[in-house]
């Protein structure tokens, strides 16, 4: 039975949020940056970052590594070289994953990442002079590139990108001479203090809000490692509603979660995500969520509804409509800047499919 056009209306409105981990920096660059320069996941830190600081421990993992140092100076060591590691990245002159992911997006829409590195920035960048209709982007555990000014009181004002920014001693100034302090790298301890620093208080201030308000969640290369217990915590409550019976399973979880390049095993650590019992609003959906092995998917809503990604689900999936009016989809094999201009200039609307 067809539901009213008003519910359908909510959803193709509401916002499609992006969560990145790790894996999507990879895969960003797998091949390396500009230059290169490997990015790292949790494992083999060391190894793949070249970073040395005399550790003599035994683990490879760098969340287990930080919580095996002690000593304060040894640590604050290794924080330093994980900044300077992580600043010298340049994103390739060629389109990136984080170009495509940008482009599928619109105001609407929010990108959230746990990633120090600053591609997601850089892509941002060249994403903006081709339109400015793009997704918001924030940082949770903070990002090299990302300042914030700041008033005589510590109130924040605004956040910029490091390249937007004039050198000036400890702090960076903005053209308009605006004072700018670094946003913070959350390392990897389990009790993090989310509202310690304004920034990082105010970005998940904001995912809390636009998760609430979503539709669609895609959680790409993310692997929910055990020292962000309260952040899976805060997702988990976050993206599904309990009704006034306090059970999650009311009319407002009628949504949609993608998991793209999942480490083994990492579905465990969504576990309160995917046992959600769900009444599906039409007989041939039978399960909100899609695990992906890979983001080039043919069934990655980025890749196929680009720009209109909640828009295109909802009319598919719940309408049972196939409109043939968005002709432009991302293929690997096929991705150059005139592919993505396309995208960004082409202006159908979800009421015009």
């Amino acid at each position: 039975m067809k539901k009213s056009n008003i519910f359908f209306e909510i959803m193709k409105c509401s916002p499609h949020v992006v969560l990145l981990g790790a894996g999507a920096s990879y895969a960003c660059i797998p091949n390396g940056d500009k230059n290169g320069k490997k990015t790292s996941c949790m494992n083999d830190f060391f190894e793949t970052t070249g970073i040395d600081i005399d550790y003599t421990g035994s683990y490879k993992n760098l969340e287990d590594i930080y919580q095996d140092i002690t000593d304060e100076k040894m640590r604050e060591l290794l924080e330093n070289k994980i900044r300077q590691y992580f600043d010298t990245f340049i994103i390739p002159d060629e389109p990136t994953i984080y170009d495509i992911l940008i482009i599928s997006l619109t105001k609407k829409d929010l990108i959230v990442s746990f990633n120090w590195d600053p591609l997601l920035i850089q892509a941002c960048q060249r994403c903006h002079n081709i339109t400015q209709d793009l997704p918001e982007i924030l940082f949770l555990h903070g990002n090299v590139w990302e300042w914030y000014a700041v008033e005589n009181d510590g109130t924040l004002t605004g956040c910029f990108a490091q390249s937007e920014c004039q050198s000036h001693r400890a702090y960076l100034r903005t053209i308009s001479e605006q004072r700018c302090k670094p946003v913070p790298l959350l390392y990897p301890i389990k009790n993090k203090d989310y509202h310690k620093d304004k920034y990082i208080e105010k970005a998940w201030d904001t995912f809390q809000d636009r998760l609430h308000k979503s539709f669609m969640l895609t959680i790409f290369g993310y692997s929910g490692p055990k020292s962000d217990t309260e952040a899976l915590s805060r997702l988990n409550s976050w993206f599904l509603i309990k009704g006034k019976n306090g059970i999650k399973s009311d009319i407002n979880n009628y949504k949609q979660l993608t998991i793209i390049n999942p480490e083994k095993d990492i579905l465990n650590s969504f576990r309160e995500l995917l046992n959600v019992p769900q009444i599906p609003l039409t007989e041939g959906i039978k399960d909100y969520v899609e695990v992906l092995t890979d983001f080039w998917d043919e069934n990655n809503w980025l890749l196929t509804w680009p720009r209109l990604t909640t828009e295109g689900y909802t009319l598919t999936q719940y309408e049972g409509e196939f409109p043939q009016k968005w002709p432009i989809t991302i293929e690997k094999n096929n991705l150059t800047w005139d592919v993505i201009n396309s995208i960004a200039k082409n202006q159908i609307k979800a009421d015009e499919l």
